[in-house]
């Protein structure tokens, strides 16, 4: 369902709509009470909306305790989420989560500028802020569950946000994994494909953010798109045995050492014993990957790679 311009969701007139992601659809809107205590009159905001299933009291009392971990989260690398509300009317079956409005472009966006990938020291500075991010969420029991490079939001001043934390993970068992089958599963860590799987965590979080940042350096992702049923796929690829190992070909990984592959190994690995534990080793670990240097009768300090002939 799309919404015209100026049709009204709960405190919000819609202005525009942004886009379509794996989970809902987005708006920007405005509210228009001068009685919501989250946002005031008049400001313009990010509006998602998303369709679920389920016991509506269930998801109602999943939802009250998810907004109030979000609302919690004040950093500068996390897109302020204002509030969760399911709406009523002909959206009833729907889910709104309002966030604040941000200026800028995707990581995703920056990606795809850069078709053989973006600038180490710009990566390196990208993946620093959103480890920030991470850590202030985790301290407050708040799991994103669903980051890729569309969900870190480079606004025009240089600040990396973590935005779109999934709205109910971690808060109602079984609810939250139809959300979870059809986010970014080219991004999910292999754990998540057991029936058993208890849902996101800081490990899974951490192995999202590796193949972002292996997709950020190389312009490609570490291992081959899920295509057709993305699920049966990706259920496919990480229920085996095999211990799938990314290549590192692209010309991008002839900037840095061999500090990085070893660090984005220790954030993909398959299993979770031997993967980073939390983002403060991840980020101890980053600290450590530096570029490459040449010597002659000066030094020259690789910066990025441009391609080659």
């Amino acid at each position: 369902m799309s919404l015209a311009v100026g049709t009204c969701v709960g405190d919000y007139e819609i202005v525009a709509r942004l886009g379509d992601g794996s989970t809902g659809r987005t708006y920007k809107a405005i509210c228009i009470s001068s009685d919501n205590p989250n946002v005031a009159r008049n400001e313009i905001v990010a509006l998602k909306i998303l369709s679920l299933a389920g016991n509506r009291d269930e998801v109602r009392a999943a939802i009250e305790t998810r907004a109030a971990v979000l609302s919690s989260l004040s950093h500068a690398n996390i897109g302020l989420c204002r509030e969760i509300f399911l709406p009523s009317g002909g959206l009833a079956d729907r889910l709104c989560v309002v966030s604040e409005f941000l200026y800028g472009e995707t990581l995703a966006d920056r990606i795809a500028k850069q078709s053989v990938g973006i600038a180490w020291e710009q990566v390196k500075d990208i993946l620093n802020q959103c480890i920030a991010g991470f850590v202030h969420a985790h301290e407050r029991g708040a799991v994103h569950g669903n980051i890729k490079p569309s969900n870190i939001f480079i606004t025009r001043e240089g600040t990396a946000r973590l935005v779109d934390f999934a709205p109910l993970i971690g808060t109602a068992g079984s609810l939250e994994s139809g959300l979870l089958n059809v986010a970014g599963l080219d991004y999910s860590a292999p754990e998540l494909a057991s029936d058993q799987a208890g849902g996101p965590d800081m490990q899974a979080d951490v192995f999202s953010l590796g193949v972002c940042c292996y997709q950020a350096i190389a312009g490609h992702l570490p291992f081959p798109q899920l295509e057709g049923d993305a699920v049966a796929a990706f259920r496919a690829r990480w229920l085996g045995t095999e211990e799938l190992k990314p290549a590192f070909r692209a010309g991008a990984f002839t900037i840095v050492g061999s500090e990085c592959r070893e660090f984005l190994l220790l954030s993909m690995r398959k299993d979770r014993k031997h993967r980073f534990r939390t983002f403060a080793e991840m980020q101890e670990k980053l600290s450590r990957v530096i570029v490459r240097h040449i010597e002659g009768k000066a030094r020259y300090e690789l910066i990025s790679y441009l391609g080659h002939g």
